[in-house]
């Protein structure tokens, strides 16, 4: 019987399979990731590219070095950064993901020396650095892989207090466009040997993109993201194994902290951007922030469609509002707008009995108005319209289902002095044609004409029709 005090054994072959269709700078990310939570103040990056090999070294000046060599090739082992949100590395696993895609590898540090080639792992306790790590990698890669890999090493977030060096050259550190201090976002670390989920207050720094927008991990670029800015979270961020993909949840809390202080930066056309719905969406969203969206996306002069009131729909456009329908907002952006009473419906500003009102007793002008509505409404529909006279706060004429709504608080006793004028007939002209239809709608402004040619007809072939004293 053969037996191992180990119960598993990892297959390098396994683990770079796994790793198949991930962009190759990620080995040099997890090495720089590791450099940059130790308690260093260089960092110096070097890279060249030949016949189809890269070759990378990523050296820093840590006093402690590897706290075990056999981190170097142990999986999950324990790790003090677990229990350090403020730290990036959890799994205990990156430097290994990156050996494994690797022809060649070596690590220098503090304890002593491993080198890894076809033949296997080879240690030595003896070859040992002063102090720091230095990490050699040589891999396979198109030269294209090679550019790509400089420009993505020209977007990392460079600490303040951390000098790093890229071939030669000082990479600079860039201050935020804005600081978002002491914000309650989701973290992970071990505490009594397990992993836990909690919230706990950290900074977000807002940065201009250098190309496209990216989402950073203390100063590590994570993900593309779709946004105006790219985010940089001062903590660790919850994500897989493979530290590549963030929660749609969590993003949601990060855009609607990113939008409660940048909304007024934002432009119109950019307000319907995906980033922005999903921060406008989310509980986080202030009223403040969600208020200056909703006008920048659908305008100040707004109200919410009401199905049931078309006519209120078709007034609102006619005053030059813009109607926003049920399909144009999800869900969350529908209960975030009533949550902040962003914007009243149609049936509200312009629906039927809206306004209160109370009637007016209608004088001999008045009158002769409303005989004059009933003897069109005769002439055209073959029937008189009933005629109401009040006064409002609402709009001045609402004609539907046969009777005509007069709001003489609006228009004034003188509008109907004479009753029959170029102004009565407008409003009339206007009111009537809704018979058909709506304003919008080709049937109503078809009848207009067609109402206005036959008075003048009428007025030519009948006068009298047009004698009110009668």
């Amino acid at each position: 019987m053969q037996t191992s005090k180990n119960w598993f054994e990892v297959s390098k072959d396994g683990l770079k399979r796994w790793q198949t269709g991930k962009p190759l700078w990620y080995a040099i990310r997890e090495l720089i990731q590791n450099a940059w939570d130790e308690p260093i103040e260089n960092c110096i990056i070097e890279t060249a590219w030949e016949g189809g090999v890269c070759k990378a070294t990523v050296e820093d000046d840590s006093p402690i070095g590897f706290r075990k060599l056999s981190d170097a090739y142990t999986l999950f082992d324990d790790t003090q950064k677990r229990k350090d949100p403020g730290k990036r590395g959890i799994h205990n696993c990156g430097e290994k993901q990156a050996l494994a895609l690797c022809t060649k590898g070596k690590i220098e540090t503090v304890k002593g020396t491993i080198s890894f080639d076809r033949k296997g792992r080879h240690v030595s306790y003896q070859k040992k650095r002063q102090k720091g790590t230095k990490v050699h990698l040589e891999f396979k890669m198109k030269k294209s892989e090679y550019h790509q890999m400089l420009d993505m090493l020209n977007l990392f977030m460079i600490p303040k207090d951390i000098a790093v060096i890229l071939n030669g050259e000082p990479l600079e550190y860039v201050e935020p466009l804005k600081v978002i201090s002491q914000v309650r976002l989701q973290t992970v670390f071990e505490r009594d040997e397990q992993l836990v989920k909690t919230q706990r207050n950290t900074d977000i720094n807002v940065h201009e993109p250098f190309k496209d927008a990216w989402i950073y991990e203390i100063g590590i670029p994570v993900m593309q993201i779709d946004c105006k800015y790219s985010i940089d979270i001062q903590q660790r961020i919850p994500m897989g194994i493979n530290r590549d993909t963030i929660s749609p949840a969590f993003l949601k809390d990060v855009f609607a902290e990113v939008l409660n202080v940048t909304f007024e930066d934002i432009e119109k056309e950019e307000a319907s951007e995906s980033w922005v719905r999903d921060g406008f969406s989310d509980e986080r969203a202030t009223k403040e922030a969600t208020k200056n969206i909703f006008h920048k996306r659908f305008g100040d002069k707004v109200v919410t469609a009401t199905p049931t009131d078309p006519l209120s729909m078709d007034r609102a456009i006619l005053h030059g509002h813009n109607v926003v329908h049920g399909s144009e907002m999800s869900k969350e952006e529908w209960d975030k707008t009533r949550q902040h009473g962003l914007v009243k419906s149609s049936h509200e500003v312009f629906g039927f009995g809206v306004a209160e009102s109370e009637p007016v007793e209608p004088n001999d002008n008045m009158k002769a108005f409303e005989k004059l509505v009933k003897k069109i409404g005769r002439m055209k529909f073959g029937y008189e319209p009933t005629v109401e006279f009040v006064k409002s706060t609402g709009v001045a004429g609402e004609y539907g289902n046969g009777h005509l709504l007069v709001n003489v608080g609006r228009l004034g006793k003188r509008f109907f002095s004479p009753p029959l004028s170029a102004e009565t007939l407008r409003f009339i002209l206007h009111e009537l044609p809704h018979e058909k239809g709506l304003h919008t709608e080709v049937s109503y402004q078809t009848e207009k004409e067609w109402m206005g040619a036959e008075l003048i007809m009428k007025a030519l072939s009948d006068p009298g029709f047009f004698d009110l004293e009668g």
